[in-house]
């Protein structure tokens, strides 16, 4: 894994990008897996039981992949994504590996019709959010086989995206200090402020002065990975440098990037709606 994230730094041909990828989260592609969470057999038991037994949480999955399937880059993968994340929903091994108690995120608790608790509700207990789907919708472009779309989804998630819509308290309730080793959705949030002041004062400044607070052009970039705000071929590159350095500080890198992109406009605007005006569309940045 640490060789395949040391060349994932400088990109990975399209290509090479399953199997890169797979090999630097720890996850083997294909029938060679010796866990039995990464077996083919695991994820079809996951399926069975989605068929089997609904959860009142699979509207709101099927809501959130519907929304991403409205975008022209993902409306072809509408039925893969929507069986991956009913899958993941019942993925008990999720939490059980530290993906969703690490992001420290509300737990529900299932009961039976007694009363008696039940385990996590869902049983990832990852409650579906607006958003979900947009970690998995770009995969689709790397992996033909829903199995391996699964397991690079859940091993990205596990590792990365689940901090991105978290918060995480330490054991006394104090929320992580921002200079502290967890890179959370408030680090990076703090290191494109920083990178952006540093950089570019004069813009910074700029936005502040027709009151615009910068993270609230960054933020929407940030919590999504820049899903659907860029081509699908960018975010892909720009993942690569996630896995690559094993950490969501590249996210902040590139939302400070493209801030300072359209500096011209942004020192040449006089109210806030011109500025925001600058950033309705950034597909089209080179």
């Amino acid at each position: 894994p640490g060789a395949c994230r040391a060349f994932a730094r400088r990109g990975v041909p399209q290509s090479a990008r399953p199997r890169v990828w797979a090999a630097a989260l720890g996850v083997l592609t294909g029938t060679t897996r010796d866990r039995e969470r990464d077996t083919p057999h695991h994820f079809n038991q996951l399926c069975a039981d989605a068929e089997a037994h609904p959860m009142m949480v699979d509207a709101l999955v099927r809501a959130d992949v519907a929304a991403t399937a409205d975008m022209s880059e993902y409306f072809v993968f509408e039925e893969p994504l929507c069986v991956v994340l009913l899958a993941f929903m019942r993925d008990a091994s999720v939490a059980a590996a530290g993906g969703a108690s690490a992001a420290a995120q509300p737990r529900l608790r299932g009961m039976d019709r007694e009363g008696n608790a039940r385990g996590l509700y869902p049983p990832c207990g990852v409650v579906p959010f607006h958003g979900l789907s947009h970690y998995a919708a770009p995969l689709c472009y790397l992996y033909s086989r829903v199995d391996d779309l699964f397991f690079a989804f859940r091993a990205l998630y596990e590792r990365h995206f689940c901090r991105l819509h978290t918060l995480v308290f330490d054991a006394a309730g104090a929320e992580a200090s921002l200079s502290g080793p967890y890179e959370g959705l408030p680090q990076v949030c703090k290191l494109f402020e920083d990178m952006l002041q540093e950089l570019d004062p004069e813009c910074f400044y700029k936005l502040l002065s027709v009151g615009v607070a910068p993270l609230s052009i960054a933020m929407p970039w940030l919590v999504s990975a820049f899903v659907s705000y860029l081509e699908v071929s960018e975010v892909l590159a720009l993942w690569d440098r996630v896995i690559g350095f094993d950490s969501l500080f590249p996210l902040s890198a590139m939302a400070a990037a493209v801030v300072r992109l359209r500096r011209e406009a942004i020192l040449q605007a006089q109210a806030a709606d011109e500025v925001r005006a600058v950033f309705d569309d950034i597909t089209t940045m080179r």
